[in-house]
């Protein structure tokens, strides 16, 4: 746009506006009871590749936010097949899995190990020992006893 911004009704370099508060519930509701949800993430730059990988998949609905390289994929079927598929599919575009909804026990099987997991438990052994902020992510499955 004109006057020096930067178009979209926002100044060069400012936040990007908010989505409603509205957008979210309605994306929830699209979700099917006991679906499969995952994100595959890539740099911004391979947001294609990232979008075939997912369009690869049968039954499933996507949406994607190619500024951050996120697709999000939305599974009905068994979470098994889903989980099983999307990580073959992620692997071949070298995507990160990233489980949004998804059984416990499929959890390892999908996501994407992180490099710096080990730092990652040394901070939370450090500034959360009982495992206190997210549960059930990290280190511990549940708050140790004291």
């Amino acid at each position: 746009g004109g006057g020096g911004g930067g178009g979209w009704g926002r100044p060069r370099g400012g936040p990007p506006p908010a989505a409603p508060t509205t957008v979210w519930r309605s994306l929830r509701t699209v979700e099917p009871p006991n679906s499969t949800t995952l994100r595959l993430s890539h740099l911004p730059d391979r947001i294609a590749a990232t979008w075939c990988a997912a369009a690869s998949l049968a039954d499933t609905m996507r949406h994607a936010t190619p500024s951050r390289g996120i697709v999000r994929v939305i599974a009905a079927s068994t979470a098994e097949h889903a989980a099983a598929s999307i990580g073959q599919a992620a692997a071949t575009a070298c995507c990160t899995v990233i489980p949004e909804r998804l059984p416990a026990p499929l959890w390892s099987s999908v996501a994407t190990p992180t490099p710096n997991a080990l730092l990652t438990s040394r901070v939370q052994a450090a500034f959360d020992p009982w495992g206190i902020l997210n549960p059930g992510l990290g280190r511990h499955a549940a708050a140790p006893d004291v």
